[in-house]
This record gives structure tokens, C-alpha cells and sequence, in this order.
């Protein structure tokens, strides 16, 4: 039996600043093991258990990608609530399962492998939704990148770094959880405009700061679905998605 010492950390609302939330978590912990999960995220009552029991198996350190039922699955809004509405967790995820509501990400791990070792670009299913490291390799690595102010990429960017330090990537199926469906809601066409714009920019920040040769292809590509492309280009070309890139 496991059990936990649960402490709530205040951080004033001044708009996204999830990276500065999880760091003044990471540096609080008492744990060497740091688990982040999004508000929205559903756990399995195992899903903890199994975070630790791979960290404490695994020999060397790693960054383990929680699976995430219903991950971008807008249009299955209505069964994953109805799933949700009488259920357990883990009951709901039985049933989420069994009706082929899966984490979007696994169309991904069927293409390429659920050994994320054998990816060129792992870091692209960094999504802190549902992740965990351990606390002295994130400290090493560097923590979370405060100057994103806005949704998205920053926890690429956190992979990235992990990458770069040789931690292992780990998928953990069975540290499963559920998203709570919920809808981004946009005041107008202008300001769905700039929140577009706002995401390039994140692109282009990430290409500067890591000029590697999955940034360069994410960045140049006008495909709906980089994760996949950039992943499909590497394999072509041998996987040398940490060469610096060439002058094109």
C-alpha cells in the first residue's frame, strides 16, 4: 500500500504559466520522482502505482508517457461523458477501450512501435498530460521553459531536453487515464487568428532554441499531423533528428 502526503502550492493567476507552476512543483517535491497531470485528466486508480513501479524497475532514468483515453476524440464528446457519468475510472476506461476511444497518440504507436527508444523524435508525445521523470534528470536538464506564455509546445520542449540528456522515453500503457472532454472556446474569428499566429511563433522559438533536424522539418511542413510526418521523414533519412541542421 502506498500512500501519499498531499500539499497544495499557491501561484497567482497571471495568465498561462504552467511551465512556472510545474517548476515551483518540481523544486518543492520531496520525491525524486515528479508526475505531472492536467486538470482535465482522469487517472486510473493504478495509474500512480504503475508511474513508480517503472521508475523503480527501469535501470537506467527514464520519462514515461502515460496513456490518455480520449485524447482529442471532440467528435466522441457525448460517450466519453456518458462513460464517465455512472462509472468508476477504471471502469469507464474499460468501456472507453472496448468502444475504440483511445488515446489519438496510439495511431502513432502502432505506425512506429510502442518502443519509443526506436523513434527518431519520441518528444513529440511529450504531452504533459499525462507524464512522469524523475526529479534529479529534470534538474539536470533543465526545467521547464518559462517563457511559454501560452498553450502548447512547451512540454515538447521540456522532451526535448530529456532527450538531449539521454533519458530513456518509456510508454506506460497501464498508467492510464481519461481527458475530460472540453471545448476551446475562441470570442471571435480574430481571436482564433491570433492564437494561430501565437503557435507559429512557439514553432519558431522551439527551431531557434533546438536547431535540430525535427524542428527544421516541423517547422517547414505545412502537414495537419507533424507528428507523424516528422517521425516518417527521420526513419527515411536514419534517424539523424540531432544533427545540426544543414544551410538549405
Amino acid at each position: 500500500m502506498i500512500s501519499y502526503i498531499l500539499r497544495y502550492c499557491f501561484q497567482e493567476d497571471r495568465g498561462f504559466r504552467a511551465g512556472a507552476a510545474r517548476n515551483m512543483g518540481i523544486k518543492l517535491a520531496d520525491s525524486n520522482i515528479c508526475i505531472f497531470i492536467d486538470n482535465g485528466i482522469i487517472l486510473h486508480s493504478k495509474a500512480i502505482e504503475n508511474h513508480i513501479s517503472i521508475h523503480n524497475n527501469e535501470t537506467e532514468p527514464c520519462l514515461i508517457i502515460g496513456y490518455v483515453y480520449g485524447m482529442l476524440e471532440e467528435e466522441r464528446t457525448d460517450e466519453i461523458l456518458d462513460a464517465l457519468k455512472v462509472n468508476s475510472p477504471d471502469e469507464a476506461i474499460r468501456i472507453l477501450n472496448a468502444t475504440g476511444i483511445i488515446d489519438c497518440r496510439d495511431l502513432y504507436y502502432r505506425e512506429f512501435g510502442n518502443d519509443l527508444q526506436k523513434w527518431p523524435a519520441p518528444y513529440f508525445v511529450c504531452w504533459t498530460c499525462n507524464i512522469s521523470a524523475r526529479r534529479d534528470m529534470i534538474l539536470e536538464s533543465g526545467l521547464f521553459d518559462e517563457r511559454f506564455t501560452s498553450w502548447g509546445i512547451e512540454d515538447i520542449d521540456f522532451g526535448i531536453m530529456q532527450y538531449k540528456n539521454n533519458v530513456k522515453f518509456v510508454l506506460a500503457r497501464d498508467a492510464s487515464s481519461i481527458h475530460f472532454p472540453h471545448g476551446k472556446t475562441y470570442t471571435s474569428d480574430s481571436a482564433k487568428l491570433l492564437e494561430k499566429v501565437a503557435y507559429l511563433n512557439r514553432i519558431d522559438y522551439l527551431y531557434k532554441k533546438h536547431p535540430i533536424r525535427a524542428m527544421e522539418l516541423w517547422a517547414a511542413t505545412k502537414s495537419d499531423n507533424p507528428l507523424y510526418y516528422v517521425n516518417k521523414i527521420l526513419l527515411e533519412e536514419d534517424g539523424l533528428c540531432l544533427h545540426p541542421t544543414s544551410v538549405m
